[in-house]
């Protein structure tokens, strides 16, 4: 069992790392846009389940933090253009 933990917690710190290296490139990539949206849908799932389930506000405003900011490395991956917030 612990190894099947370890390759799960390696994963998604692999998974939140090449996120964050894909918010920094200038390079545009379909892996990293296709990695960002699995981490933005995992992470929208997680503040749900933090708002709902254990109302823990502020584990669901981190999640949903992460979960907006993969969207939007997502977006600028897939669409080639910058992402304005405003």
């Amino acid at each position: 069992m612990e190894l099947q933990i370890t390759i799960v917690l390696l994963t998604a710190i692999l998974a939140v790392a090449v996120t964050v290296w894909g918010a920094f490139t200038k390079r545009r990539s379909v892996a990293v846009a296709i990695v960002a949206l699995a981490v933005a849908g995992l992470g929208g799932l997680l503040s749900y389940y933090a708002c709902v389930e254990t109302q823990s506000i502020p584990w669901a405003v981190g999640y949903g933090a992460v979960a907006i900011a993969s969207a939007a490395v997502a977006a600028r991956h897939l669409l080639g253009k910058k992402v304005r917030w405003a």
